[in-house]
């Protein structure tokens, strides 16, 4: 077999080279007052490292490496320090978590579980699309991956049964007033309120917590789901019908709905072997995170007893665990970012960036500012292809300006946190499961950003009424 070298685009080489040239002005130039050289060249590699995916210059993981390997060659960081995140339980959570997340996947009890509900509540257009949005919030704590879990488990099952029982759409009735593009965009939009919802529902939310837990806030999965319950549940309720209504559904000529999502269900037969082991491994986990912290249990150690147990009996192979390159990229890129923004902190730029973006803040009342904050955390995403990069660039500095204007921990981080996923409901880029929703063809980019934009605000705004109480 042969193996063509990739070509770099002209395109690709002047970003390389405008990244390089950016990187050895920043580097020749003195740190500012207050950060010590260590920070200020930390800063640049990590500046670097996100140029470089925004860019799509290179893969993530092979940016990851080269974030580590600029570290050692500058001599920015020793190689203890490099390496000494790869310990870190968070990290191992979110790899544990995918892990996880292929196993309901191999084992078929995702599929089971969305067509069951599917089958018990989708007597009606409304009533289906409640009721695989609620399969995707009972599964979202378990598949860590909100791409893997929206785009690869519900979408394929929704559109299945918008198929099967809407019929497949061509020419201009292939629209947004379709009843399969109306499942659809509920699917997407549940799937980054769940992201909220659910320390390990989303890869970039143990991040949060751990940048929490730098300033000394420690966010277990109970508090973070007590914190986005309430708010959560709401925007889950109300998004059917405001989906409809944004997208003037046409709901004439629905026949046979239960029955149709009934004989989906149905073709499934009896439940095997590895869907019962996977629905006990379900129980176990959902136990342990629940009420683990009471007796000592780590998350982390929780699921590696769980993925353990999956291997031993035989739902996932060593070949699943080994041969999930998303899994593995995620856990190094995750655990280089800890790394650099760690340096970062210790080393004085974190407070020295934040000190100087709050000189510029307005002098005003604590929660004001915190509304302020979430909006503009939630619109930047207008300029970010992914949740995770949105999280290392932003999220860190909008905590220390909230903090430095006297917005307290607890309520500065759940605003911006929640605030993060709900955004990816802008764009058709903002994250992986709207790529792959809106490629399905029934929205011009035109209507995707209109709904968007109308939707997530409202859900934003819902956070904001129903959580800000609460969080304060």
């Amino acid at each position: 077999m042969t193996h063509k070298a990739k070509q770099e685009s002209p395109s690709s080489v002047y970003n390389l080279l405008i990244i390089t040239i950016g990187a050895c002005i920043l580097w020749l130039t003195p740190p500012p007052v207050g950060v010590e050289q260590i920070g200020w060249q930390s800063f640049i590699i990590f500046l670097v490292t996100l140029a470089l995916i925004i860019s799509k210059s290179y893969d993530m993981g092979v940016v990851s490496f080269i974030a580590l390997s600029l570290s050692l060659v500058t001599g920015t960081l020793t190689i203890d320090v490099c390496l000494e995140k790869f310990s870190y339980p968070v990290s191992w959570l979110v790899l544990m978590a995918f892990f996880i997340a292929r196993g309901f996947v191999v084992s078929g009890l995702g599929s089971r579980i969305a067509l069951y509900m599917a089958a018990c509540l989708g007597s009606t257009p409304l009533r289906l699309s409640y009721a695989l949005i609620f399969a995707e919030v009972f599964i979202a704590p378990f598949i860590p991956s909100n791409t893997a879990r929206g785009g690869g488990l519900i979408y394929p099952i929704a559109h299945s049964l918008g198929d099967n029982i809407f019929g497949k759409p061509v020419g201009i009735h292939k629209n947004q007033r379709h009843l399969t593009a109306f499942l659809l965009y509920g699917c997407f939009q549940a799937n980054l309120i769940s992201s909220s919802m659910f320390l390990t529902a989303m890869a970039g939310n143990p991040m949060i917590a751990s940048i929490g837990a730098t300033f000394g806030l420690d966010g277990d999965w109970v508090s973070w789901c007590k914190a986005a319950f309430l708010p959560g549940i709401i925007c889950l309720l109300i998004t059917p019908p405001l989906v409809m209504y944004l997208s003037d559904t046409n709901i004439t000529h629905v026949e046979d709905v239960k029955s149709k999502s009934h004989a989906a269900y149905v073709s499934l037969g009896s439940i095997s072997r590895k869907e019962l082991i996977m629905a006990l491994t379900f129980l176990f986990l959902l136990g342990a995170w629940v009420i683990g912290p009471y007796f000592s249990i780590h998350p982390t150690s929780a699921a590696i007893i769980a993925v353990t147990g999956l291997l031993v009996t035989e739902v996932l192979t060593w070949q699943d665990v080994t041969s999930d390159s998303h899994a593995w990229t995620t856990f190094i890129w995750l655990t280089v970012l800890f790394t650099l923004s760690s340096a970062m902190k210790d080393y004085g730029f974190i407070s020295w960036f934040a000190h100087s973006i709050g000189y510029y803040m307005p002098q005003a009342n604590p929660l004001l500012l915190l509304v302020i904050l979430m909006a503009i955390n939630f619109y930047a995403h207008y300029f970010f292809a992914s949740l995770t990069s949105h999280i290392t660039t932003l999220f860190q500095p909008l905590m220390m300006v909230g903090l430095h204007a006297g917005i307290q921990m607890q309520p500065l981080l759940f605003a911006l946190a929640f605030s993060t996923s709900l955004s990816a409901g802008l764009t058709h880029y903002g994250t992986g499961t709207g790529t792959v929703i809106y490629g399905s063809g029934y929205w011009t980019l035109r209507q995707w950003w209109k709904i968007g934009f109308f939707h997530s605000t409202i859900m934003l705004i819902i956070f904001m009424i129903f959580g800000l109480p609460f969080w304060l």
